[in-house]
């Protein structure tokens, strides 16, 4: 069983949250963060198949899994999804940069009947002994660091040799292709404008040092950066469809969760000076931000009103990879 012991050089993390939590939150609470971003409720436990998450335990052979992490943990979802299909008995650790995730992500283990422990931590610095895990993992976090390989040097040092360390990470601009496929289908041009926008938005991110939304696909190379040997890839097999007359609890979920991110005014991207920031970073001009913006909208506005009217459909097939590799045996 686990045998975690607390790494004193590992001393960047905050306790009681703070003012990096803030930044990192865009100033939002936990609790504003987590409503926003589908942290209450199932939603993000859709992303996955049940039995496709069965095959992956095999192949990872995560039932010699006795202890487990999962960083940037959030409520717990990823690593709770997981935890089942470990070793009876698994010890799984959470760990987050936001303490006010803690009560919900033990409240949302309890439930499940699993042994976890919360930590306030950043991924960069683990505040865990090296070879302390069997699995070190963590879903859509890469994607808002500036350096994934600096998280994951720190997620190799903390697994044990031979261990897996596993990441889930999208490539949002395929992503936001498709989207745009959807019925009713946007015209050509309009596609071309939105695309260009988030493309842009994409940019601005990385420029900012805040992390890349489409880190999927450099995910495998980031990997052997850090030291991880043994690699490799799949793409999640959930496609969140939307048909109508939508009476599945699954796409109800969603529709409710994408309606989120349109009341946030930019589909995850924040609020509308935020969006402005992250245009200007990738050099965009006032101009073409504006084009940009009333698109978005646009397309916003006709997604509500297509669903209202129960008109709007889609297979929605989500570019999300899953990237595994093992510590070597040094």
């Amino acid at each position: 069983m686990c045998s975690v012991s607390r790494r004193d050089a590992a001393t960047r993390y905050t306790i009681g949250g703070g003012r990096m939590s803030e930044d990192i939150n865009r100033g939002w609470s936990a609790d504003t963060y987590g409503e926003r971003h589908g942290f209450e409720g199932d939603w993000r436990d859709d992303w996955w198949n049940a039995d496709f998450l069965d095959l992956m335990a095999r192949r990872w052979r995560l039932d010699a899994v006795t202890c487990a992490l999962d960083v940037g943990c959030g409520v717990g979802h990823w690593g709770q999804l997981l935890a089942p299909r470990c070793a009876p008995g698994v010890e799984l650790h959470g760990l987050d940069h936001e303490g006010g995730f803690r009560i919900p992500a033990e409240e949302r283990a309890a439930r499940r009947e699993l042994t976890f422990t919360f930590h306030e931590a950043t991924g960069d610095a683990l505040p865990f002994a090296d070879a302390s895990f069997d699995l070190v993992t963590c879903q859509t976090v890469l994607m808002h660091v500036p350096d994934p390989v600096a998280v994951l040097a720190e997620m190799r040092r903390v697994v044990r040799p031979g261990g897996l360390v596993v990441a889930s990470e999208p490539n949002n601009l395929a992503n936001a292709l498709v989207e745009s496929l959807a019925a009713p289908r946007l015209p050509f041009e309009e596609t071309l404008e939105l695309l260009r926008f988030q493309e842009s938005l994409h940019r601005g991110k990385i420029a900012l040092g805040r992390g890349d939304n489409s880190v999927g696909e450099r995910l495998p190379a980031r990997f052997a950066e850090a030291g991880l040997v043994e690699l490799a890839v799949v793409s999640n097999d959930r496609c969140p469809a939307l048909v109508p007359p939508y009476v599945d609890a699954a796409q109800k979920r969603d529709i409710a969760q994408q309606l989120r991110f349109l009341d946030e005014a930019a589909s995850g991207w924040g609020a509308k000076e935020d969006v402005r920031e992250l245009h200007r970073a990738a050099g965009g001009t006032p101009a073409a931000f504006d084009r940009g913006w009333a698109s978005l909208a646009a397309h916003h506005e006709r997604f509500r009103e297509a669903v209202a009217a129960g008109t709007y459909a889609g297979a929605r097939g989500i570019t999300q990879y899953l990237v595994s590799g093992r510590r070597g045996p040094r």
